[in-house]
């Protein structure tokens, strides 16, 4: 019921939008047409495959992958939907890592689903500061758990606790993460679902000043092999 909540405000976006060019013969709302349809998109295609993953379970197949690779991707993928709400996309990978054990699909869902959900609560809390572009930064550094790597703001709401209760909350709240959001946050709790299956699990955290959700991957012992 959640993930069906959080299709409504983008199919009525798409619906008045095309009405609206219809009406009126002009043609630049079609350009937000299509970026809401790609983010639509993405989460459906995003929540089917948590669903295979979850079923696989213990058998699910980790493979090397390059998360400097993974995040230069999403940022080209998320950069139309940041512009839209006047959102720079910023790299911050300090260092160079092997690979990391991972669902390379899925980690590709994951990161692209946080990275949108975190643009558009970024655009909602911007109305509180002053007008400049916003920067959302998807970034990886090393710990002595494995390696971190997630999308960071420079909004707040985004800590342990409130996570927490919005997981549980999840399903049985229209905005679960009403704090930070005032969608459904399906992208982010879809990403959760993703991440849980290879990694240490999605988790708000910080980096250079900055709040976001970001995981711990595992260093691969093999060559990468994307």
């Amino acid at each position: 019921m959640s993930f069906a909540e959080s299709l409504k405000i983008p199919l009525l976006q798409v619906a008045r939008s095309a009405e609206l060019s219809h009406h009126t013969g002009k043609t630049e709302n079609l350009k937000d047409v299509a970026i809401v349809s790609d983010n639509l998109q993405i989460l459906i295609d995003s929540y089917v495959l948590s669903i295979q993953m979850e079923v696989q379970g213990d058998q699910l197949q980790l493979e090397p992958v390059s998360i400097g690779a993974a995040l230069n991707d999403t940022a080209h993928a998320i950069s139309a939907h940041a512009n839209k709400y006047s959102c720079d996309v910023e790299l911050a990978i300090a260092g160079k890592y092997g690979p990391i054990l991972a669902h390379p699909a899925g980690l590709k869902a994951a990161l692209l689903n946080i990275g949108q959900a975190l643009i558009e609560a970024q655009s909602q809390n911007a109305s509180n500061k002053p007008a400049k572009r916003q920067v959302i930064k998807l970034a990886a550094h090393r710990t002595g758990h494995g390696i971190v790597a997630g999308v960071f703001t420079d909004i707040n709401g985004i800590d342990s606790a409130r996570f927490k209760v919005a997981k549980q909350l999840y399903g049985n709240a229209k905005q679960p993460l009403s704090q930070l959001t005032s969608a459904s946050g399906a992208g982010i709790f879809v990403a959760s679902s993703l991440l849980g299956n290879m990694s240490s699990g999605l988790r708000p955290a910080r980096y250079q000043k900055q709040n976001g959700l970001a995981a711990t991957f595992t260093p691969s012992q093999q060559l990468a092999l994307v």
